[in-house]
C-alpha cells in the first residue's frame, strides 16, 4: 500500500534548548514521505537558527498568535494529506507515526490522537500530567469516537481540518481549549475522531506551579465562553463545577437582598466545598496508587487552591460578561429614545 504524504506540524514559541531534540525524535521516526513545517510564533530566542539546522521547513510570524494560529498557518502551508502536530518541548516515540497512521484506512475516520506523558521526574510535573491524561490513555486497545484529541498529539486529514475552519484561536488560552472545542465541531460534523493510547508523545518539560496556577484561572475564565456556544451540547455535561459555582454566586447575590439567609448560602457552600474536598482527596488517591508514591497526598491543598483559582476565573468572567451585557443593553436603550438628529446640509 501506498504511504501518505505526511506533514507534521511544530509550533514553536521560545524553544532554542528543546525544539532540536523534538525534531530529531520526529526525523527518527523513519517515515519515508515526510515534511516537517516548524512555525515559529514570532521568538526572542534563537529557535529558528536552531531548526533551520535540520531538513525541515521553518515559517517566521510577524507577530505573535498564539499555537492555534501558529499550527493553522503550518497546514495552510502543508502538502500532506494527513497533517500530524506535535509541541516544540515535546520528543515522539518511533512507532508514534505509523500508530497514527494505521487507522486512516477507514474513510470515516477524520482525526487520530494519542498519549501525552511526562519526562519531568518534579512531583508536581507528574501529577499534573496524571491529572491531564487523555480518556484513553489506559484502554489497551484504540477508542473510536473519543471527544478530543490533544492537540500536542494529533493528526487530521488535511482537507478535512481545512473545510472545519481549523483550531479557533478564541479558545488557544488556556491550551487545550482550542482541542476540545474542534473536537465538538468535528464530532456534530458527523465525523469520528479515534484515541490511540501507543502512540505516545512526551513532553521534555512540564511547567511550574507558578505556571499551572495561570493555567488554572485562565481555565476557570474561558469556560464561560464555552458554556455559552455550547450552552445545549455535551459540552454542559462536563462544566458541572462551573455550573454549581454560578449557582452559588447567584445565592449569594438574593441573600443580600434578604429573601434567603447568608447562613444558609454559607452551609451550602460548605456542603460543596466538602464535596470538592472528597473528588480531589479521591483523585490523589489514584495517583498514589498509579506512582505507587504515598508523597501524592500533598497535592491535596495545592490542587483545592488550584481549584479556588479556577473559580475565581469564572467569577471574573462571569462579571464582565454581564457588564458587557449591561453596558449593550444600555447603549441600545439610549439610542431608541435619544436619537441622534440628522445633520444639516
Amino acid at each position: 500500500m501506498t504511504l501518505p504524504f505526511v506533514s507534521v506540524v511544530i509550533p514553536a514559541y521560545n524553544e532554542e534548548s528543546q525544539i532540536a531534540r523534538c525534531l530529531k525524535s520526529v526525523i527518527e521516526t523513519g517515515y519515508p514521505n515526510l515534511e516537517i513545517i516548524v512555525v515559529d510564533d514570532n521568538s526572542t530566542d534563537s529557535t529558528v537558527e536552531v531548526a533551520s539546522k535540520y531538513p525541515v521547513q521553518v515559517i517566521r510570524r510577524q507577530l505573535r498568535g498564539g499555537i492555534a494560529a501558529a499550527r493553522n498557518d503550518g497546514v495552510e502551508a502543508a502538502r500532506g494529506k494527513i497533517v500530524a502536530f506535535v509541541d516544540s518541548d515535546c520528543a515522539v516515540d518511533k512507532p508514534w507515526l505509523d500508530l497514527l497512521l494505521s487507522h486512516y484506512a477507514d474513510s470515516k475516520i477524520a482525526g487520530v490522537g494519542g498519549v501525552i506523558g511526562t519526562r519531568d521526574s518534579s512531583l508536581i510535573a507528574k501529577y499534573r500530567s496524571f491529572l491531564g491524561r487523555e480518556e484513553y490513555a489506559d484502554s489497551p486497545n484504540p477508542v473510536c469516537g473519543t471527544l478530543c484529541i490533544p492537540g500536542g498529539n494529533s493528526s487530521y486529514r488535511t482537507d478535512v481540518f481545512h473545510s472545519i475552519g481549523g483550531f479557533d484561536p478564541a479558545f488557544a488560552r488556556p491550551r487545550g481549549y482550542e482541542e476540545l472545542e474542534l473536537g465538538y465541531r468535528l464530532t456534530e460534523g458527523g465525523y469520528v475522531l479515534v484515541g490511540e493510547p501507543r502512540a505516545v508523545v512526551w513532553h521534555l518539560r512540564e511547567g511550574s506551579l507558578r505556571g499551572w496556577i495561570a493555567l488554572a484561572y485562565a481555565t476557570g475564565y474561558v469556560a464561560l465562553r464555552f458554556l455559552g456556544r455550547y450552552r445545549r451540547r455535551r459540552f454542559l455535561g462536563l462544566q458541572v463545577r462551573q455550573i454549581a459555582f454560578l449557582v452559588l454566586l447567584i445565592l449569594f447575590a438574593i441573600s443580600l437582598t434578604g429573601i434567603i439567609s447568608l447562613p444558609s448560602v454559607i452551609l451550602v457552600g460548605e456542603g460543596a466545598l466538602l464535596l470538592e474536598t472528597l473528588r480531589v482527596v479521591i483523585r490523589s488517591f489514584r495517583a498514589i496508587v498509579h506512582y505507587r508514591n504515598p508523597a501524592y497526598l500533598v497535592m491535596v491543598p495545592v490542587e483545592l487552591m488550584l481549584t479556588a483559582i479556577s473559580c475565581l476565573g469564572y467569577a471574573v468572567a462571569l462579571l464582565t460578561a454581564l457588564w458587557g451585557s449591561t453596558r449593550g443593553l444600555a447603549g441600545r436603550l439610549l439610542s431608541t429614545h435619544c436619537p441622534v438628529p440628522p445633520r444639516e446640509a
